[in-house]
């Protein structure tokens, strides 16, 4: 505005003086209070971040969760129900099989109670993993998931239960896994194909054959045999999703043993791929490992279960105690074969079968 006054128009010249003065205590005036609100906000986020992830978080009011925290405090509800029941579980430090399978069940456990599930609680000192978040990405399950605790004052009835209440495989209903598969399938599965398929899951990497964890440990001809029997003949697509050698551990067995048949063998891969590939499998094989039980639950096609700790669905396959006993006669005979008496002596092969 300043620079339409004419320069040497000397009624206009105090007016013009005068118009700055003020101005300039206006703007800032304004910069003050500018500067007081963004402190303010920064205080409240600073102090309060655990509210915000909570009114983030609950699925029913707010959407997406996110790191960013003018994402979170942009989602806070309009017309949240402060007297909603919430449930939260506590994060596992398990790998993200375990993780994801015990966040499913708390998940579960308040859907047939029909009770919003308001996410999974990470206690200041434990560190999230960083492969937890992409995995339940690439699958879907990040809206339904949010990381994220109870804000007992915005919402009183927001309560973490312990996992002795929901840790169960019976609240793996009907009426749930349609609901949460419907979530997750959002790409073309392979059974869309001409040829069928078979997902296979074999439990390697830190579970070896000499290893003090026996139970985990399944051998190549247990898959072969289910493979032979799950398998259409030459038009039926073969994918085996395991992990390479760890550390300095031998295998004994060898991946050639599939890859010999014709069988695709992925190493090493990208578990958002390889969660999705199992889940778009007409035929998922198990190993003893929650990493392939959580596909599992996931997925459309029939899976075949190797009995472990966990309790399979009823409308899974069951591997029959013919095979059990030929995998368990095999096993015994890998490791009289291969194993020194040190490496075996913690570790019975009695209780191969036996639950944790």
């Amino acid at each position: 505005m300043q620079n339409r006054i004419s320069s040497d128009d000397s009624s206009n010249e105090g007016v013009t003086k005068q118009s700055t003065f003020s101005r300039g205590l206006l703007n800032n005036k304004n910069a003050v209070i500018s500067l007081v609100l963004a402190l303010s906000i920064w205080f409240i986020i600073s102090t309060d971040r655990r509210n915000i992830q909570q009114w983030a978080s609950i699925p029913m009011y707010f959407g997406t969760i996110t790191a960013s925290s003018k994402a979170m405090v942009n989602a806070i509800p309009v017309n949240a129900n402060e007297n909603k029941t919430i449930y939260f579980s506590q994060a596992r430090k398990d790998r993200s099989g375990s993780f994801i399978q015990d966040i499913l069940m708390c998940h579960a456990y308040s859907f047939l109670h029909n009770v919003t599930y308001g996410g999974v609680c990470f206690p200041p000192e434990q560190y999230i993993r960083e492969e937890h978040l992409p995995l339940m990405k690439s699958v879907g399950l990040q809206d339904i998931f949010p990381f994220s605790c109870p804000n007992v004052t915005a919402f009183p009835n927001s309560k973490i239960i312990p996992d002795s209440i929901y840790r169960s495989e019976q609240y793996f209903t009907r009426n749930y896994l349609d609901f949460i598969q419907r979530q997750v399938h959002q790409y073309s599965p392979l059974s869309n194909s001409s040829k069928p398929s078979i997902g296979v899951h074999i439990r390697r990497g830190d579970v070896f054959l000499c290893s003090d964890d026996v139970k985990r440990y399944l051998p190549n001809s247990h898959y072969l045999s289910l493979i032979e029997k799950y398998s259409s003949g030459d038009g039926t697509h073969v994918t085996i999703y395991s992990e390479s050698q760890y550390h300095k551990r031998r295998y004994f067995e060898s991946f050639k043993e599939f890859s010999g048949r014709g069988y695709e063998v992925v190493l090493d891969g990208d578990i958002g791929d390889v969660w999705k590939g199992l889940m778009s499998s007409n035929v998922v094989i198990l190993s003893k490992s929650s990493f392939s039980f959580v596909p599992a639950l996931l997925a459309k096609g029939k899976v075949v279960f190797t009995p472990f700790w966990h309790a399979p669905l009823p409308s899974w396959d069951i591997v029959d105690d013919v095979l059990l006993n030929e995998t368990k006669v095999e096993f015994q005979r890998l490791r009289a074969k291969f194993c020194t008496s040190s490496s075996s002596s913690t570790s019975s092969t009695d209780d191969y079968y036996d639950s944790e």
